[in-house]
């Protein structure tokens, strides 16, 4: 009995007052004895199942995929560079009804460059980042190779922060920029000739080191 309540008291010792609290609040639950009338619903027909679907592994090795039949017995599987993936329909959404094949196709190639220094300044550390796209995709219902709605030619960003060691403190500022997006201009007979606007925005941050394990953020 002793060694319960030392064990006991070596859990408990560590925990705060309302964690305590909790553990005898909730060592009897109580039961709600309100017991409410619930109306069934007799059956009222036969039940009819729902139409199976198509199998699409014809085989141990052999699958279908959007109408396209491919034996996956290699390492490859269905990554194999032959097969065509992107999806075509000639919906405007991808509907049941609609005629869905694998035959679409893209291409994608760009650069990526990144900065970094944190050396040359004493106390301040930044880095600048920049990457150009020049990428097409067919697929969905696009009647052509252009350049999707979620890609942008050009992304570049800045990052800098300073420590002020009197103060205890980090500063920081942030640029992000993105060239606009293609879509869709209803207006114009060419397909997807419209760019958004420029993306530009800049932030800053403020962060002070209260202790070794606490720190107040703030940004804007």
């Amino acid at each position: 009995m002793i060694s319960k309540v030392i064990r006991f008291w070596e859990t408990v010792r560590h925990l705060k007052a309302a964690q305590v609290f909790g553990r005898f609040r909730f060592l009897r639950p109580s039961i709600n004895t309100i017991v409410t009338d619930c109306n069934i619903r007799q059956p009222s027909g036969q039940w009819n199942a729902p139409p199976k679907r198509q199998a699409f592994m014809l085989a141990p090795s052999r699958f279908k995929f959007l109408g396209v039949v491919h034996d996956i017995g290699s390492s490859d599987g269905w990554n194999n560079p032959e097969y065509d993936k992107l999806w075509l329909y000639d919906t405007e959404f991808g509907r049941p009804s609609g005629n869905f094949t694998n035959r679409g196709y893209g291409s994608a190639k760009g650069i990526d460059l990144f900065w970094k220094d944190s050396h040359n300044i004493k106390n301040l550390q930044y880095w600048l980042s920049y990457s150009y796209l020049d990428t097409e995709r067919k697929y969905q219902d696009y009647p052509e190779a252009v350049m999707p709605s979620f890609a942008t030619n050009h992304n570049a960003s800045l990052v800098t922060k300073y420590w002020i060691n009197d103060l205890r403190s980090q500063v920081g500022m942030t640029y992000s920029f993105a060239s606009g997006r293609p879509y869709d201009n209803p207006n114009s007979i060419e397909f997807m000739n419209g760019r958004s606007k420029n993306y530009n925005n800049v932030s800053f941050n403020w962060s002070y080191l209260i202790s070794q394990q606490k720190i107040l953020f703030i940004s804007l």
